[in-house]
């Protein structure tokens, strides 16, 4: 069984070899250190992390992801990072969640859509075909806050893009997409080894992902309304994809009954 404990030290082997963090587990800023540093920041030098936000930051692996083995991959932080962004960002989310609240990106006074608490009920959906909960479904059609809370003890979350520019609404530059899914998301993924990936974004996110990090560049889509499906291999296991819409892109509902449906029907 793929423990917690174990994939955080492989994933810390990984960013070592990768030059990510110096012999003694020092992060470094990834615009200097990475492999890609000169295509991905080409023409993008005056929109450099600042230091405190440059380094990558470790995936947020849930106690139980052992059991569940399901992988979300969301875009990049939107101008936040560092190493322990995903930890602290995923930790408040459900400090809020279980506080009432819909987490929102990056913090409470950020205007961005409810990325984690969204997201979550994604989560919940795949995790109940799974028969690892029975959740309660409000009057608003979505899981409730204690169910979405819950399921991420049984996920691992990770960004597809490592770096975070400043402006242009964070936005990764080309070269970012083109080299970093394949530098070093599927690195992760080997690590983690997933039985199912939820990529949230339907655009870049997911045609990214297929392009670099499967071992088929092109694997034939299943696409619904909302939900776009592949069965296809990483570092030679297979692995179930999951494609949804990016949380800001609203219809998060109709995109939960969807995944809901698609996976009790396996």
């Amino acid at each position: 069984m793929t423990t917690k404990e174990g994939c955080e030290d492989h994933i810390v082997s990984t960013y070592k070899r990768l030059g990510f963090m110096s012999a003694s587990g020092e992060h470094l800023p990834l615009h200097r250190v990475c492999a890609n540093r000169d295509a991905c920041w080409s023409g993008a030098l005056d929109r450099l992390s600042p230091p405190d936000i440059a380094s990558i930051s470790v995936p947020w692996i849930g106690p139980g992801y052992g059991e569940l083995k399901l992988l979300v991959v969301g875009i990049n932080f939107n101008e936040a990072g560092g190493e322990g962004a995903t930890v602290d960002l995923v930790e408040g989310a459900r400090a809020e969640m279980r506080e009432g609240h819909w987490k929102h990106f990056r913090n409470p006074s950020y205007s961005g859509t409810p990325f984690y608490s969204v997201t979550g009920c994604y989560v919940v959906a795949i995790a109940e075909a799974a028969q690892f909960l029975k959740p309660s479904i409000g009057d608003n059609g979505l899981p409730s806050l204690e169910d979405i809370e819950k399921v991420f003890d049984f996920v691992a979350y990770t960004p597809q893009v490592k770096c975070n520019p400043m402006g242009a609404a964070g936005s990764p530059t080309t070269a970012m997409w083109s080299n970093c899914g394949r530098h070093v998301l599927r690195a992760e993924i080997e690590v983690l080894k997933p039985d199912t990936v939820l990529v949230v974004g339907v655009s870049k996110n997911k045609w990214y992902f297929g392009r670099n990090v499967l071992d088929s560049p092109a694997p034939p889509w299943s696409c619904g309304t909302n939900v776009h499906c592949a069965n296809a291999t990483v570092g030679g296991k297979p692995v179930k994809i999951l494609a949804v819409p990016h949380p800001r892109r609203g219809g998060y509902r109709a995109t939960f009954q969807e995944i809901r449906a698609l996976c009790l029907a396996r």
